[in-house]
């Protein structure tokens, strides 16, 4: 999407994903891990996504543009049963992940034309019923901003002290020379 920023007049961020993200210059952006929270997911018939909860908490939003997917959504009250995403929560293997029994997952379908948001936090998983694209957008803003800088921080003192005064402060990030940001 960064190589081809004609692509974003094909979509309209609904009103409750609203990014701050988009606020901060691409390089900064990619030099500090944040490269990725626009995604194009193109998968064959009955390929799917582990287990998994977004990156830094984000939350985000997935719509499919054609194809159908199989989605499993647990919430954050359920981590102590998938056993740090290692369970297929489609195919559970109860004798080497017997927690999972106890959890209480929520399952649906997901078709052309309709969105999934996915919570902060929430562990998710995919299973392509049939030939899938599908656009995903990883988002940071008012409702789970202190957790991503919380979880920035742990992964990197520096970025996430960084991150929190760029989204604070975006007028700060002038100061900083493009050479050093233009490096990846």
């Amino acid at each position: 999407m960064f190589e081809h920023p004609e692509l974003y007049e094909d979509y309209e961020v609904p009103i409750y994903c609203d990014n701050l993200l988009q606020n901060l210059p691409e390089e900064l952006l990619n030099k500090y891990g944040f490269e990725q929270y626009i995604y194009l997911i193109i998968g064959r018939k009955e390929s799917s996504l582990g287990l998994h909860i977004d990156s830094f908490c984000t939350q985000g939003w997935l719509g499919v543009i054609s194809g159908s997917k199989r989605f499993v959504l647990l919430s954050p009250d359920q981590q102590k049963f998938v056993y740090d995403g290692q369970v297929d929560a489609f195919k559970p293997d109860l004798e080497k992940f017997p927690l999972y029994a106890n959890a209480k997952p929520v399952e649906f379908l997901l078709n052309s034309g309709e969105i999934l948001y996915i919570p902060s936090m929430w562990w998710h998983q995919a299973e392509n019923l049939e030939n899938s694209i599908a656009l995903g957008f990883n988002t940071v803003n008012e409702w789970n901003l202190e957790m991503v800088l919380d979880a920035a921080s742990e992964a990197n003192i520096i970025i996430g002290n960084l991150l929190g005064l760029f989204l604070e402060f975006p007028w700060l990030i002038r100061f900083i020379e493009k050479p050093i940001l233009a490096v990846k």
